[in-house]
């Protein structure tokens, strides 16, 4: 049944990490007078024109974070593997929003970081996803219950 309140929190985990890979992570600046911008897969250094330093490893993990929550909504006739799915994407959001701050603060020296919408945005996919995890353990609840009246 895609049409449960878990399928919505899923579905909406999903768009949030669909749109991380839209708008930029941060603006960096520094005092010596380098200005960078930080996308899903670089950061790019805005006066020279060029990459600074690559961050593949955060769209690998984003592509992951977004596939999963996609592979997740159909899984509603599973609902152990649903949650177990939950758990393993909310670990993953969490190692997203470390690497972000890892990326933002300690690959550049002496960093002045203006977070994007990006940078919460894993936030919130966590939130959404603790929520479905909550909701399909709601319903994996009331289905054991029904099994016990019969």
């Amino acid at each position: 049944m895609i049409q449960r309140i878990q399928s919505i929190w899923l579905l909406l985990a999903f768009i949030a990490s669909g749109i991380m890979f839209l708008f930029p992570f941060a603006e960096i600046i520094t005092p010596e007078s380098g200005h960078y911008i930080m996308d899903f897969n670089s950061i790019d250094d805005i006066k020279n024109r060029e990459v600074f330093h690559t961050t593949y490893s955060l769209a690998g993990l984003l592509g992951i974070i977004t596939f999963l929550n996609l592979i997740n909504i159909f899984l509603f006739r599973n609902r152990n593997l649903q949650m177990r799915l939950c758990i393993f994407n909310s670990l993953l959001s969490i190692g997203a929003i470390v690497l972000v701050a890892y990326f933002s603060y300690f690959v550049v020296k002496n960093p002045d970081v203006t977070p994007g919408i990006s940078a919460i945005l894993p936030f919130v996919v966590f939130i959404f996803i603790i929520m479905a995890r909550m909701a399909i353990k709601k319903d994996e609840n009331l289905v054991r219950s029904a099994d016990r009246i019969r």
